[in-house]
């Protein structure tokens, strides 16, 4: 009887350890990733683009914001040529180029799937802030010029 007693108080606290795991591993699988897009950037697949720093925008730039699917040729376009504060890449799988000219021309700069720079004052050592011209994902890369590209 004693033998008895004894697998079953293992039993019982292998059961409660197995529960604990499951329960730690659901937390863990509900939190939230580190690097979640910022608010305003929620369509995956996207890159974007704030005139404010933090993902924000602001008055001296028109409040603006602006996302792009595979490339944009020249930010002129919109209005919106050399006044990015900071950026987002909301890829599927590519990294993201962003260039001091138009049509991929000049220095760049990349930003990682599913990460990005809340401040382009200092990015690899270099100040982009509203230095930004043209944008693509890394797979668009040779569709510059072309109907792709916004």
């Amino acid at each position: 009887m004693g033998n008895r007693m004894k697998k079953s108080w293992s039993r019982t606290i292998a059961a409660v350890a197995a529960g604990a795991v499951l329960a730690i591993g659901g937390v863990v699988a509900v939190a939230a990733p580190a690097n979640a897009a910022p608010s305003g950037c929620q369509t995956q697949g996207k890159s974007c683009l704030w005139s404010g720093y933090d993902y924000g925008t602001d008055a001296a730039q028109n409040w603006r914001m602006l996302y792009f699917e595979y490339c944009i040729d020249n930010l002129g376009n919109y209005s919106y040529n050399d006044i990015t504060s900071s950026a987002y890449n909301y890829g599927f799988s590519d990294n993201a180029r962003f260039y001091e000219h138009d049509l991929q021309n000049g220095y760049y700069f990349t930003i990682l799937r599913h990460d990005g720079k809340p401040n382009l004052n200092n990015v690899d050592g270099q100040n982009w802030n509203d230095r930004i011209t043209s944008a693509y994902f890394t797979g668009a890369l040779g569709s510059k010029g072309t109907s792709r590209c916004a």
